[in-house]
């Protein structure tokens, strides 16, 4: 299968400073308090979802097989998550191919 969707995801987080970055993965007490997203593909555009969390939660990115593209809005701050917090799943992502777009930039 062709992987063919669109995925959009935002994360909020705990803001406690770490060496001058606001929410940084880093700092021991900062988590990801919410996140919501959408996938879009062929057929139309996804319902929006999302979960809150009241303390770290052990698992909260979950990309689909047949998701090709990820979608944020300051994409940075995002990947600096993935990557330090749910690195398995977004590596498995990359591996196949997968790529991340920043409305941010293309502002």
């Amino acid at each position: 299968m062709q992987p063919n969707k669109i995925m959009h995801i935002d994360l909020e987080c705990e803001n406690y400073m770490y060496y001058g970055a606001l929410a940084s993965p880093r700092h021991p007490q900062n988590y990801v308090v919410a996140v919501g997203q959408a996938i879009d593909g062929p057929e139309g555009y996804g319902p929006v979802t999302g979960e809150y969390y009241t303390s770290p939660p052990e698992k909260w990115l979950h990309i689909p097989d047949d998701v090709w593209l990820l979608v944020a809005h300051n994409a940075p701050f995002e990947m600096d998550w993935f990557l330090e917090k749910q690195r398995d799943e977004i590596m498995r992502f990359l591996a196949r191919g997968g790529r991340v777009f920043c409305t941010a930039y293309a502002e």
